[in-house]
């Protein structure tokens, strides 16, 4: 009887552990988004307004944001360093695939983020402005998506994880 107690109390302990580890992958999903629209926020201050060259503005965007966002603008600006006339574009996209495991986005906000570096092709400021405009309403979409599901998808993970902890009692006694 004693050893079933204590497995109770090993699951209980458990299933809290993993409704905690759920909790803490919304958090960041939502940290991760929001580091998103203030990259592309500075991003079109840094380049339509102040109007500084590429590695300069993501050395700077580095110092603002926090992971994974910092860590990719320095692997940029060493990138485009060593490659002085390379695909910009291009050196965005193998830097993302390289390091997706950092990102917990959705495939629709990955893919936006992926799709980020056709700014860095803009040669205008005009046509950076315009490029800028469209990211940031589907990012605001995407957004606005995530917060609207967010409380459901706690509720959610927490009843799924605590009925799944009382199911393995249950079969356990």
């Amino acid at each position: 009887m004693m050893i079933k107690i204590f497995g109770v109390i090993f699951i209980v302990l458990a299933t809290a552990g993993i409704m905690l580890a759920k909790e803490e992958d919304l958090q960041n999903h939502r940290r991760q988004l929001e580091q998103m629209a203030l990259f592309l926020s500075l991003l079109q201050n840094e380049i339509c307004n102040l109007r500084h060259p590429l590695p300069k503005v993501l050395s700077h965007l580095a110092t603002q944001l926090e992971e994974p966002y910092q860590s990719l603008c320095t692997q940029m600006q060493q990138e485009l360093e060593k490659q002085n006339q390379a695909d910009v574009g291009r050196i965005w996209r193998q830097l993302l695939t390289r390091t997706k495991g950092q990102f917990v986005l959705s495939l629709e906000e990955y893919v936006l983020l992926l799709e980020l570096g056709g700014l860095f092709v803009c040669n205008q400021v005009e046509l950076f402005d315009e490029c800028y405009m469209g990211y940031r309403e589907r990012l605001q979409l995407l957004m606005r998506q995530f917060y609207e599901g967010y409380p459901r998808r706690r509720k959610i993970n927490r009843y799924t994880t605590v009925i799944g902890g009382i199911f393995v009692i249950l079969i356990l006694l």
